[in-house]
């Protein structure tokens, strides 16, 4: 029988290099699970990551990988998240959907990442995960479902527009489709309708989303520079509509003259951020070869600067 040594550097050795399995390295498959159950944890992340890299397509090394999500120690663990996302075989994706509620940040983000590039044979399960409503998984959720791109958009964008669901699992949809990258249509309609939202949390979590999605949301400009208008928009949600207008960039003439207005605000945070976008447009434009007029207006504020 093959024998992998008991130490990480030999087991290293093994994989280093490989992205699939060479002889030598197929016949160390069994030792290295036999690893996961070794009782120094080095040793078990070591092999972890051995098997992500030669063995996630042999029978039974991404169970025994995805069973590593529940190991003790947060090094196995986080080593066992990022090496599922090699993983084809379905049975993984429960695991590392509950891996999104991993005390440990790095095994949560690595769950996130590894589900991303799984990818359309993860959404109905990170669907029902958002779905759920669970606090403590949402966010990580919503990240694994904008890494997931394209194949989950469409419910995705379901979600955004259900008036009668549920307003947090709304909110985190929205999330989700600025953290997709995409400005296909239906995404950004999505998040101009939920501008009109009468929630806050949500109108506010779809201006962060279009400013997440950058240049790609241009088409979302004017929605936004209506919500810095609306008299009685709460200055939170006006904070996250001046950020994403800087972060768009200068998409219309439309978009300076508006968030200028945004200097007589009595509030300093919505001054704040109307200072923070306008430098951000008069950067982009100067890189551009432009940026004069923004850059003169942000001189001439001078004292009124409340950053």
């Amino acid at each position: 029988m093959f024998r992998v040594k008991r130490f990480p550097q030999a087991i290293d050795m093994i994989a280093a290099g490989t992205s699939a399995p060479t002889p030598m390295a197929a016949k160390a498959i069994p030792a290295l699970q036999q690893n996961l159950h070794d009782r120094h944890p080095a040793v078990r992340a070591a092999s972890v990551d051995a098997l992500g890299r030669i063995g996630m397509t042999r029978r039974g090394s991404a169970q025994a990988v995805a069973a590593a999500l529940s190991d003790s120690d947060d090094e196995v663990r986080q080593a066992a998240a990022a090496a599922l996302e090699e993983a084809s075989d379905a049975v993984v994706i429960p695991a590392l959907v509950r891996a999104l509620g991993d005390p440990d940040e790095d095994v949560r983000q690595s769950a996130a990442n590894s589900l991303g590039r799984i990818g359309k044979p993860a959404v109905p399960q990170l669907l029902g995960a958002l779905r759920s409503g669970n606090p403590v998984t949402l966010q990580m959720t919503a990240l694994a479902l904008g890494r997931v791109g394209p194949g989950a958009i469409p419910e995705l964008v379901r979600t955004v527009r259900d008036p009668h669901g549920a307003l947090l699992v709304r909110r985190y949809a929205a999330v989700a489709l600025g953290e997709t990258g995409s400005g296909d249509v239906q995404v950004i309609q999505a998040l101009v309708a939920a501008l009109q939202d009468d929630a806050p949390v949500l109108r506010g979590a779809a201006a962060t989303a279009l400013g997440k999605l950058g240049p790609a949301a241009r088409n979302g400009t004017d929605a936004l520079i209506a919500v810095l208008n609306r008299g009685e928009e709460q200055p939170a949600v006006r904070v996250q509509a001046a950020q994403a207008l800087g972060a768009i960039g200068r998409a219309s003439d439309r978009v300076v003259p508006a968030l200028t207005l945004m200097l007589q605000q009595p509030d300093p945070a919505v001054q704040a951020a109307s200072v923070s976008a306008l430098r951000r447009i008069n950067a982009g434009t100067a890189a551009a070869g432009g940026g004069t007029r923004v850059a003169d207006l942000i001189q001439l504020m001078g004292d009124r600067d409340p950053s």
